[in-house]
């Protein structure tokens, strides 16, 4: 139960961090679309000795795109050329600029403000035109003139609109989750009842259905929301708030697809489909998945056939060993032993760690238990639905010496 609600309370604390890291930091992330803004108006604008409306608004027209709404050449006050309509809303200032000045409006409006002629571009000029150094530059009656660029900055709003839709999906799988928790309790105070067992599988059923929709509805936001802030990333700026926020989203929202694809994963059961297998080379598969170099596969000499769902048992071992990792020191060794008993296959994962907390070992294979600070604690519940799709059982117990091993065995009639 403890774990369920730390579960919730990370979906929904994630969430909220990369909704506010978003909104916290909007006005950065628009001060550096403006400075591109500025400069690529300024560019465009130079393309031409003259500046005539309709070149303005072929150029705006170009950067309509990147949500340029409206160009303004203004010279001592005075509107030399303009080209879109500008929005009738009262203007903010933010923090001056270097190269201009920035201007914020309702509804994720923009408005940044530049010298016409910009550092360098008469050499620029020069340089692509030939002219010489004495040759006046074709706007110096521009000098003091000033580009207006009104815009909205698409990539904050983009950006913000995955941080609400991943906050919305967040919440919304918290509450499924902790209505699912819910049911699991009380359904754990009912556990002498007879119809215990296929009433948790109906749960189970239920659940995984709604956490299939939940994952893959989590999942779309969070994928753009990744997506724009590592474009963001990828953009030199000396702004450090904008680089520590964009790597704030970009780390919560990994956080949160790995969650997504682990419940994706528990609803994603179906039906084991055993068919004659080779023990070894499923042992062999998950080791190779995993890829440890701690890891040491164990077993007999031959091993016959055994009727396996080869995909759906790999990944039991690799749940398996992936916890024994975690669980067992940097240095220390994990091994996975494959044996036939009887008529009996076995495997056994063995690590190193601190082992069990006696009397828990039956409740970890119970959905969203787990000992570890970000477990799902679903790992462990589908390893065990695979297993009894199997007709056989898996076992938690503390090894001789310290550490866990976990059991799984495979009857031949299975």
């Amino acid at each position: 139960m403890l774990t369920a609600v730390a579960l919730i309370t990370a979906l929904v604390g994630t969430g909220l961090s990369v909704y506010f890291a978003v909104q916290s930091n909007s006005v950065p992330l628009v001060r550096l679309q403006s400075r591109e803004l500025l400069a690529t108006t300024r560019h465009a604008l130079h393309q031409s000795d003259v500046l005539t409306p309709e070149f303005v608004e072929r150029q705006r027209a170009k950067l309509a795109k990147e949500g340029v709404r409206v160009i303004q050449v203004i010279d001592r006050g005075e509107v030399l050329v303009s080209a879109g309509a500008p929005a009738p809303v009262k203007w903010v200032p933010a923090d001056p600029e270097p190269d201009g000045r920035l201007e914020l409006g309702p509804g994720m409006r923009a408005r940044v403000h530049g010298p016409f002629i910009g550092p360098g571009h008469g050499a620029g000029w020069r340089a692509r035109t030939g002219a010489s150094m004495e040759e006046p530059l074709p706007w110096q009656h521009l000098a003091n003139a000033t580009i207006v660029v009104e815009f909205e900055p698409q990539e904050v709003q983009h950006l913000a609109s995955h941080a609400f839709a991943t906050l919305v999906m967040s919440a919304c799988a918290a509450v499924v989750l902790l209505l699912a928790t819910v049911g699991f309790w009380r359904l754990s105070v009912r556990a002498e009842r007879a119809d215990v067992r296929s009433a948790r599988d109906q749960q189970l059923k239920t659940l995984g259905k709604m956490s299939a929709v939940l994952g893959h509805e989590l999942r779309n936001p969070l994928a753009g929301l990744k997506g724009h802030a590592q474009l963001i990333l990828r953009k030199p700026t000396d702004e450090q708030g904008v680089r520590r926020a964009a790597e704030t989203v970009v780390r919560e929202a990994v956080r949160l697809e790995q969650l997504a694809n682990q419940i994706l994963e528990f609803a994603r059961t179906g039906e084991v489909v055993p068919a004659p297998a080779d023990p070894m080379l499923v042992a062999q598969a998950a080791v190779e998945a995993v890829a440890s170099p701690r890891v040491r596969l164990i077993a007999q000499d031959t091993l016959p056939t055994w009727p396996l769902d080869r995909a759906r048992m790999e990944q039991v071992l690799v749940n398996l060993l992936r916890n024994a990792l975690q669980a067992s020191g940097d240095d220390a060794e994990v091994e996975l032993e494959v044996a036939r008993v009887d008529r009996t296959l076995i495997f056994e994962v063995r690590d190193r760690g601190e082992g069990l907390v006696p009397g828990t070992e039956e409740d970890l294979f119970e959905p969203f238990v787990t000992h570890r600070a970000k477990g799902s604690g679903l790992g462990l519940t589908l390893a065990r639905e695979i297993v009894q799709g199997h007709h056989g059982r898996i076992e938690a117990m503390n090894r001789r010496g310290g550490g866990a091993a976990f059991r799984v065995s495979v009857p031949r009639g299975g």
